[in-house]
């Protein structure tokens, strides 16, 4: 039954690399800083980086396909060609070579600047993309997984982490909370964490801090349906339904929530990857930020580790790890099309629809692609030239997500948000109210008494005149009475026009014998004399 199902799907893969090869075979792959200027249109782009995973002590072959330039921080990946395409140079905002650590990847990518930017009340999110084994798990974990025997779950022991070897997550965690502290000291704010995880697996969402959705292997139980996605009037966003959220008080807190939630992800083993992620992790932090007793702001920062896509021909993948694989790369087919669709609408194309909604891992990253908030891509690619394929299908869609531009804004409170539009209409008000009283003072000469602006008109002094040239009328006298409207001259009414009589079926036939005769005589070139009337029918 999945013979079909999987022979299509690699068909539309294989028309959508086809179809990728002659775009870049035009020229030189553009930069969405390249299209238009980013600081007049009030748009941020996405900002993509390209890390290289070195070789594994079980990996060997050639690697020379691929090259990067050799300076201090490199942008430009370069790609050798075969006998039928031409090398390719893709840049990115920084490139990664495999010697590089996890605290020079967090430093150079930005994401001290991203942290910065949820404090002050914007969105962000991180997410890392690439083929199975490409090191997208160790970019945003760094987690020690334990090799599984034959038919074992691998285990993941973040206790035997190094400090060193931390992914993105864990120092994102620690940088929040590092500067909530810095500036709770420095000034009168206040900030609350709270934290939520959960895994997208085979389109089902489901909670991973919550041991109902859960096995023992970590992986939903058949008859669970997982978490729906509900429409959030008051956050105007989508939230998912019942989903645990914890409040975190100290940095050491949050990290034992997310790795629990790591220990119950679905995690399987193949030929490309020991350890190989199953599912879409997402990890929201969000932060409310307190100013004079009250919330102002409400950001949240989303980091995502996303399933690599997988051929079942390298993977050697069969029952349960090959239906995983579909619902993988189906959800990563949907996540191609809406980076291809927004691009297409960056470089001025007519605004197309975009389908968010073809795949719940699409709905939950809607802000992050093409949305209101701060992104960063992580293209992750393994150097081995037998992954050619997978690895140029990785620049091309990497590349092609920095020519989308979000457009951040700072998420204001409900709350605070309505009382900020109260104070602004008020202020139109005394504005409307000064211009007012020095109309009056220039019309009569008077001030507008206090008993007018306060609304009591029965204590309104005797010398006010409300209108300029009016006469005085005494107080208390009652008021003259108005002079009768003139009424408006009668228009006479036309006469209905009478309608022709009716005619009767004898009528209507004698006509029809008229027309067919005159017809017909004047086919035959018969007809009355000239001047002379032609003779009634005798039934009329």
């Amino acid at each position: 039954m999945l013979a079909p199902i999987l022979a299509v799907r690699w068909l539309f893969r294989w028309l959508e690399f086809e179809a990728w090869r002659e775009q870049l075979s035009r020229g030189k792959c553009i930069r969405g800083d390249d299209v238009a200027d980013e600081a007049a249109l009030g748009a941020a782009r996405v900002r993509v980086c390209a890390r290289f995973r070195p070789l594994l002590p079980e990996e060997s072959g050639p690697c020379g396909r691929i090259t990067w330039d050799e300076e201090d921080a490199p942008k430009k990946v370069h790609t050798i060609g075969g006998r039928s395409d031409a090398g390719k140079t893709f840049e990115f905002d920084r490139v990664f070579p495999p010697p590089t650590s996890q605290q020079e990847v967090f430093e150079d990518a930005g994401l001290a600047n991203f942290l910065d930017a949820v404090l002050d009340g914007y969105h962000a999110t991180v997410f890392a993309y690439g083929q199975t084994g490409s090191g997208k798990t160790h970019t945003m974990e760094g987690f020690v997984y334990q090799a599984a025997a034959q038919g074992k779950v691998p285990q993941v022991n973040p206790s035997r982490t190094a400090p060193e070897r931390l992914g993105i997550v864990p120092r994102c965690i620690e940088g929040l909370f590092e500067r909530m502290e810095q500036q709770s000291l420095q000034s009168d704010k206040s900030f609350t964490l709270r934290l939520s995880f959960l895994q997208i697996y085979n389109e089902k969402i489901f909670d991973l801090l919550n041991p109902v959705h859960l096995t023992n292997h970590g992986a939903s139980s058949g008859g669970n349906h997982g978490l729906r996605l509900r429409w959030n009037s008051r956050e105007a966003a989508v939230s998912v339904e019942n989903l645990f959220v914890f409040e975190c008080r100290t940095p050491s807190e949050a990290l034992n929530y997310y790795k629990a939630g790591v220990k119950n992800r679905t995690v399987a083993s193949h030929q490309m990857n020991q350890a190989s992620s199953r599912s879409h992790s997402v990890l929201m932090l969000t932060i409310e930020r307190r100013s004079e007793a009250s919330i102002d702001r409400t950001s949240k920062l989303t980091l995502v580790d996303l399933a690599g896509s997988e051929r079942q021909s390298i993977t050697g993948a069969t029952g349960r790890t090959l239906q995983e694989s579909v619902g993988i790369n189906q959800s990563l087919f949907v996540l191609r099309k809406v980076i291809m669709s927004l691009a297409k609408q960056s470089r001025g194309a007519s605004k197309l629809m975009v389908p968010y909604r073809e795949s719940k891992l699409t709905i939950l990253l809607r802000d992050a692609i093409g949305g209101s908030g701060y992104t960063l891509m992580l293209a992750c690619i393994s150097v081995l030239d037998s992954n050619w394929e997978e690895n140029l299908s990785t620049l091309q869609y990497a590349c092609t997500a920095g020519s989308i531009r979000n457009r951040p804004v700072v998420n204001l409170d409900p709350t605070t948000l309505l009382i900020r539009q109260l104070r602004r209409e008020v202020q139109s008000l005394k504005s409307q109210l000064s211009l007012a009283q020095n109309y009056v003072l220039k019309v009569t000469g008077k001030p507008i008494p206090r008993e007018v602006l306060l609304g009591d008109f029965t204590k309104v002094p005797d010398d006010f005149v409300f209108v300029a040239e009016s006469p005085a009328v005494p107080r208390g006298a009652p008021p003259a009475p108005a002079a009768p409207a003139p009424r408006p001259p009668m228009t006479p009414l036309m006469p209905p026009t009478p309608s022709p009589p009716q005619k009767s079926e004898r009528d209507r036939s004698v006509e029809r014998l008229e027309s067919a005769e005159s017809q017909e005589g004047e086919s035959l070139g018969v007809g009355p004399p000239s001047g002379e009337a032609a003779q009634p029918d005798p039934l009329g």
